[in-house]
């Protein structure tokens, strides 16, 4: 994550049931993301075999690990 981007780290970061953690707001779509965090630094895209389509943005801090899952059916939100 570029610390230049986010206010706070994500270990000093907690979630808060319905609305997020920190800055991003579940229901964010992927470019207010890239806005608050920048790029992620592993993609993944949902397997052939998946019954939903997905992807999963990976961001790495020291010894933390935060990955946000954008979905389909819900417009990549």
């Amino acid at each position: 994550m570029n610390p230049q981007t986010t206010p706070n780290s994500i270990e000093e970061n907690e979630i808060i049931l319905g609305t997020g953690m920190g800055p991003l707001r579940f229901g964010a779509t992927m470019d207010e993301v890239r806005t608050l965090v920048g790029e992620p630094e592993e993609i993944e895209e949902s397997e052939d075999e998946d019954d939903f389509e997905h992807q999963a943005w990976n961001y790495y801090e020291d010894d933390h690990l935060l990955s946000l899952y954008f979905d389909r059916e819900d417009d990549f939100r």
